[in-house]
């Protein structure tokens, strides 16, 4: 069984830290092994939500917020389920135990707690040296991304924390191609009920008006607008405004000004737009 419960540490590792190569000054490990989510039905197959180059593990994972002398490391350290779909491997909790047995002694030695080691990096960095010494591999680096070079980055980022969008082994995000309809509807209307919990009946209540875009055929940017300006709660404005719903949905805020700029001489939405559009609708409902 590879995941049940995680401790809340002092910092959660996320899936853009794994797959965007994060490293951390307090690394205690590193990994970078793919973010293998299995399949939890019959009817999926699991997902591959990318494949880091490498990534390192903070000692603020390890470290339970409510718990006193207790370190914990494996798969119940403080990783997301997505980035867990990576760290929770069999070497990075090893590493991580190593680390764990050397900050434990530490921690008598020089009678410091967990949250006075983890505060001051001259500890960490003793720590880290011991570590090293034993063999140990936690050289810091710094690892180029393309992806965080692109206009829509902010965006890809919050549909990738939410899972919903899956780049598979070879890290594709398709930022050029035409996304199609129904793949539109599925990354807007899953992020409202995953990031917004709390706004999931405006998903419910217009999916029967909103069903025709469940289609897999390309989606124009008409058709987008149509369901940012349902969700976003001008729903009574699009019969009066057909054929002009891209330029409402940007003048109504659901649009960016980027955004808008990238798909205003185009028909059809790419993915780099849909994450983009995400983003701007998350923040107008949130």
């Amino acid at each position: 069984m590879r995941e049940t419960r995680h401790i809340k540490g002092y910092y959660t590792l996320s899936i853009t830290d794994v797959v965007f190569n994060r490293d951390f000054e307090d690394r205690i490990a590193i990994g970078s092994y793919p973010v293998d989510i299995q399949a939890t039905s019959p009817d999926d197959y699991g997902y591959v939500y990318g494949k880091p180059v490498q990534y390192a593990i903070p000692f603020r994972c390890i470290v339970p917020q409510k718990v006193e002398n207790l370190l914990v490391v494996g798969r119940s350290a403080s990783y997301s389920h997505l980035a867990a779909g990576s760290a929770r491997t069999i070497p990075i909790g090893m590493a991580e135990g190593d680390a764990a047995g050397v900050a434990a002694v530490y921690s008598m030695t020089k009678n410091k707690s967990y949250k006075e080691i983890m505060a001051n990096m001259k500890y960490i960095k003793n720590i880290q040296s011991i570590l090293v010494s034993q063999g140990a591999y936690l050289k810091p680096f710094k690892v180029e991304n393309p992806a965080e070079r692109h206009w829509s980055f902010e965006g890809l980022k919050l549909v990738l924390t939410w899972g919903l969008v899956v780049p598979g082994y070879t890290n594709d995000y398709k930022f050029d191609q035409d996304i199609s309809s129904i793949s539109f509807y599925y990354l807007i209307s899953n992020l409202v009920k995953r990031a917004i919990p709390e706004k999931a009946d405006i998903v419910v209540e217009n999916a029967s008006d909103l069903q025709k875009f469940i289609v897999k055929e390309p989606i124009t940017k008409e058709d987008a607008a149509e369901i940012l300006l349902t969700y976003g709660g001008y729903e009574n404005e699009i019969a009066t405004n057909k054929g002009k719903l891209f330029e409402l949905a940007h003048q109504r805020g659901l649009i960016s000004d980027k955004a808008y700029q990238h798909m205003k001489n185009k028909k059809f939405v790419t993915w780099a737009d849909a994450y983009d559009m995400s983003l701007t609708l998350y923040r107008k409902l949130k």
